[in-house]
């Protein structure tokens, strides 16, 4: 049997990890694989918590964490057969270094962001001078590099990486069965999920969602957002999230939103909630940027809007005409179905593994 060490970011509670990696091993767990998994996080779950809670960063904390990491790969990086890593292994460190410690093993790199925008894109010159080409130089000297989305493999493969699989950010379909009785809300939910770290995006909907409730009764739900973000002229309420309680919540809604900002990071999202929305057959309306135009099929699962009159239209749309919304709803679950979902990526992932072990014997 093969062992893979598995390098993630985050804890579970971070999103990035546990969609591009837990939720994988937790499927890969119930099945026979060839393969044996240790799981080493940067961050652990505290470090997640400060963070949304806008509690100031611990220096300390998190230089204890990287020394963790580090010694960690010092000492037993020789007992495994392939690196599985997410993004990189720490940073603001050179690429030479990283490349260093995981030096004579094939590496496996994930990505489900834009993070080298984080250092291309930075706002201090001398980041970008230093680690502008980081992530690239990463990719370029890895076996394999895994993408959630085109704009990612399209840097990839402009940064000569070797061998480049696009593999979506996906959602196990066993948690998420097709709910066909959920009562009727006696006002139209239009729902939104993340984490205080992307709620800020909301803002964009605060202008045609005034003017939407001049016309129309509704309320927005902002699932996992915190209490800092302030919108007026609707009604809204923020609902805790919890891996345990967002099917429940997510089948409550009528309505799945995922505005963006047309940024260069924003290019590179992977547009997990809208898949989380289609999933629960609820119609979607989203800004057309990066992935987000492959995912939703305009006036078939739901509608792209550019502006605030085109967000206004779209919400009009779907809540007069409760046919259109089911339609869309029921389009949406096919797609995921048949796409996006952890049945059909993870033995792409067992086989991808396979490959990349056999070409580095």
């Amino acid at each position: 049997m093969k062992h893979i060490l598995v390098l993630t970011r985050y804890a579970r509670n971070g999103a990035s990890s546990r969609l591009r990696t837990y939720q994988y091993l937790d499927f890969f767990s119930k099945i026979k694989v060839p393969f044996a998994f240790t799981v080493k996080a940067l961050f652990n779950e505290k470090y997640l918590e400060n963070f949304y809670s806008h509690k100031k960063k611990s220096a300390i904390s998190i230089a204890w964490q990287y020394a963790k990491r580090f010694s960690y790969l010092l000492a037993h990086r020789d007992q495994f057969d392939l690196i599985w890593l997410e993004r990189e292994l720490f940073s603001y460190f050179p690429a030479r270094f990283e490349l260093w410690l995981m030096r004579k093993k094939p590496v496996v790199l994930d990505y489900d962001d834009a993070v080298f925008h984080n250092y291309d894109d930075h706002h201090f010159k001398i980041v970008r001078f230093f680690l502008g080409k980081k992530i690239d130089y990463i990719m370029q000297n890895a076996h394999l590099v895994l993408v959630g989305n085109r704009y990612l493999a399209n840097r990839a493969k402009a940064a000569g990486a070797r061998w480049i699989e696009e593999v979506p950010t996906v959602i196990d379909l066993s948690r998420y069965p097709l709910v066909l009785d959920m009562p009727e809300n006696p006002v139209p939910i239009i729902g939104w999920i993340g984490t205080p770290a992307t709620q800020k995006f909301l803002k964009i909907l605060e202008e045609p969602l005034a003017k939407l409730a001049q016309v129309k009764k509704f309320k927005l739900v902002a699932i996992g957002a915190n209490s800092s973000l302030k919108l007026k002229g609707f009604d809204f309420e923020i609902w805790p999230w919890s891996e345990e309680t967002e099917v429940s919540l997510l089948n409550k809604i009528d309505i799945g939103v995922m505005p963006l900002y047309d940024s260069l990071f924003e290019q590179g999202k992977c547009g997990y909630k809208l898949i989380q929305y289609m999933v629960c057959a609820k119609p979607v309306v989203a800004t057309p940027v990066g992935v987000n135009k492959e995912i939703v099929d305009q006036d078939l699962n739901g509608f792209l809007a550019k502006d605030a009159e085109e967000w206004f239209d779209a919400f009009l749309i779907l809540l007069n005409d409760s046919t259109k919304t089911k339609v869309f709803g029921a389009a949406g679950r096919v797609k995921v179905e048949h796409r996006y979902c952890l049945q059909e990526t993870a033995p792409i992932l067992l086989n991808l593994f396979e490959r990349v072990l056999s070409c580095a014997e």
